[in-house]
């Protein structure tokens, strides 16, 4: 999901310049108390171009469903978090455990890392010495002659203590 209007198109244009794969991209809608609302614009990759069992979806939230959620014009033109968006849902404080994650460890084939690195590339990230990174987040892979992608390892900064 993003975080600001807009960003999806940013993200189309990078699929575009990093993937011959094809585009699709779509607005969902939602009826609510009887009037038919935008919901969310979707783009996402198609896998049976390079016919790999894996695809990439990306979701924004339209203005029409942030207006709806109580977003004014002026909150809806900035960022807006998971959290903020899950507050202004449920009308109650959101809590979360953990800020994001930092860093990945995967292990894929051949095959399947050409669709991941144009997916990551597609992304934003940029690529060095095994890693796909960015200021957020670095996603260290391998290559081996396996069956699909692996993940190995996920971390994730905390927002509080926790005990063991």
């Amino acid at each position: 999901m993003t975080f600001k209007q807009g960003d999806l198109n940013k993200l189309e244009a990078n699929w575009k310049a990093h993937s011959k794969d094809s585009l699709k991209s779509d607005t969902s809608t939602l009826l609510k108390d009887g009037i038919k609302l935008s919901w969310f614009y979707s783009l996402s990759l198609y896998s049976v171009d390079s016919l790999i069992p894996a695809s990439a979806w990306v979701m924004e939230n339209t203005p029409d469903m942030l207006k709806a959620r109580g977003f004014t014009e002026e909150e809806i033109k900035k960022p807006i978090s998971w959290g903020e968006f899950v507050e202004k849902k449920s009308k109650t404080k959101f809590t979360k455990a953990f800020n994001r994650i930092t860093s990945v460890i995967i292990i894929t084939n051949k095959k399947e890392f050409d669709y991941i690195k144009k997916s990551f590339l597609g992304f934003g990230l940029k690529e060095k010495s095994n890693t796909f990174f960015n200021d957020y987040i670095s996603i260290k892979y391998s290559i081996a002659d396996i069956p699909s992608t692996e993940l190995k390892e996920v971390e994730i900064e905390l927002n509080n203590f926790f005990k063991e």
